[in-house]
């Protein structure tokens, strides 16, 4: 595969807090404290999405990552909890799905032990994915029985809506100060260079238990600070500070209506430089996203229109020139087998120049379903690619698929290839955790399994950490991560 490099920006995800109707708060004033109610039961909901992955039940497991979803009920889905006696109840969280099926607006009806409404409170979400409401009622209200009803869908109208988390909060005795708020902060890992230096963002998380929202300050050391105004439940500010060229350690405050209320130590160290590459591809997934027909004119007009770019660049610095990488041979097949000698002779020169580069696999393939001559064969384009063009191909990208056979890099090692770049569907295919640790165990094993003296392969990309691999499969101290992304990209 040959890259180009390119600068990129960061952007981060948010969480919104929306409260009642409070006031302002004076550096006087009294804070309400919230505290979570034990988890109610559950005793009825809309049907959840079939499969068993979806049960109403995670939203109230305490587990971020596991989500209800209704089975397309829109604003039809509901769930009914029940607690253990009559409670006071001042506050509701909501955490949305990590999905574009989101919500925009939901209501709580309370009730009593015998089912008579006590009120009924409108709840504003954001719609963004993996958004945190927290709501706090106007006044408590004391119930035995609470209904959350979808009202209002997110910005795609998906109805199979839910969430990852949901929890009531009660109203405790009034405090002097928000003694129980806390800050968290964390060093986004990118430096940004700007007119007046390098600038590092930091991402601060701050909770505030409390019915009212107040004034704070964030100080960090004896010359930075920020100012926000907090809202009841969990937030998270971006704040850019100036980068740190060495380890250094620095006073973190946090100070609230006046008063402060955290006093910690940050530590503070300067970035790991990363070079970061680009490899412009379009992932070849026949039938998924067209019929076969108009997935393979894209994957021709695909290679035309990187050839044309390449060219548009070439007088580009080096690292800033567009290459072209061909996911799968197939592509190159349909492009030598469809169009005239002219073109064909373009395709040759334009791999002879660096401006489109090939990778091994012929298609991305279930290894585990192939019998050893057609694993060989699944590398054949590959060799006969590189004697035409004097190019040898030594790199191999699969993507989706999410395990690779034994015999696969002995094949790969018969093919010269050296280079094997995986990207598996690691969620819902293979489970839910595999864990980075298992995923470079059988990846880096594979390497040295093979027994064709010299066959190992010198570097496997895809790994879910960067981390230094071994001597005998990488360059000595180099690591590597391979980010899959599909935007801009036509299949």
């Amino acid at each position: 595969m040959r890259k180009f490099d390119v600068r990129i920006l960061w952007f981060s995800g948010f969480r919104l807090a929306l409260a009642g109707a409070f006031g302002a708060v004076s550096a006087n004033a009294a804070f309400t404290p919230l505290t979570p109610i034990q988890t109610p039961r559950i005793t009825a909901s809309s049907t959840a999405y079939p499969g068993g992955a979806f049960e109403v039940g995670n939203l109230a497991d305490g587990v971020l990552k596991t989500e209800y979803s209704s089975d397309n009920k829109g604003a039809g889905t509901f769930v009914e909890f029940e607690f253990d006696a009559p409670s006071t109840i001042g506050a509701f969280r909501h955490v949305d799905r990590n999905d574009p099926a989101t919500i925009v607006g939901s209501q709580l009806v309370f009730a009593d032990a015998d089912g008579r409404t006590v009120a009924t409170v409108p709840v504003k979400h954001s719609g963004a994915r993996g958004g945190e409401t927290f709501f706090t009622l106007h006044a408590p209200v004391t119930a035995r029985r609470v209904k959350w009803s979808v009202t209002g869908l997110g910005p795609q109208g998906f109805g199979t809506v839910g969430g990852a988390e949901i929890a009531f909060y009660s109203s405790g005795p009034v405090e002097e100060a928000a003694i129980r708020d806390t800050v968290e902060v964390k060093q986004v890992p990118i430096v940004d260079k700007t007119s007046v230096g390098q600038v590092q963002t930091l991402r601060v998380t701050l909770d505030h238990p409390y019915a009212e929202p107040a004034d704070a300050v964030v100080r960090l050391g004896a010359d930075q600070s920020k100012t926000l105004r907090l809202q009841p439940g969990r937030q998270t500010i971006e704040w850019r500070v100036p980068a740190v060229a060495a380890a250094r350690t620095a006073a973190q405050v946090l100070e609230v209506a006046g008063k402060t209320v955290v006093q910690t130590e940050q530590r503070r160290a300067p970035v790991r430089p990363l070079t970061v590459y680009v490899l412009p591809h379009s992932h070849t997934d026949i039938g998924y996203t067209e019929i076969q027909t108009e997935i393979e004119d894209k994957q021709v007009q695909n290679l035309v229109r990187g050839m044309e770019i390449a060219r548009q660049t070439a007088s580009y610095p080096p690292g800033a020139r567009f290459v072209w990488n061909v996911e799968v041979l197939w592509a190159a097949d349909l492009y030598l087998r469809r169009l005239g000698e002219a073109q064909r002779k373009e395709f040759i020169e334009a791999v002879r120049a660096g401006q489109v580069a090939l990778n091994g696999m012929y298609l991305n393939e279930l290894t585990g379903l192939c019998r050893p001559e057609e694993l060989v064969r699944l590398f054949r384009m590959a060799t006969r690619l590189g004697a035409e063009t004097g190019v040898p191909v030594d790199a191999a990208m699969i993507s989706d698929v999410p395990g690779y056979s034994w015999g696969t890099v002995s094949a790969m090692a018969e093919a010269g290839i050296r280079y094997f770049s995986v990207a598996p569907n690691y969620f819902d295919r293979i489970g839910d955790d595999p864990g980075a640790v298992g995923e470079q165990a059988v990846l880096l094993g594979w390497a040295r399994m093979d027994g064709v003296e010299g066959a190992g392969l010198d570097s496997v990309l895809g790994l879910r950490d960067v981390a230094p691999l071994p001597r005998d499969v990488a360059a000595p101290g180099r690591g590597f991560l391979r980010w899959p992304g599909a935007a801009g990209v036509s299949l």
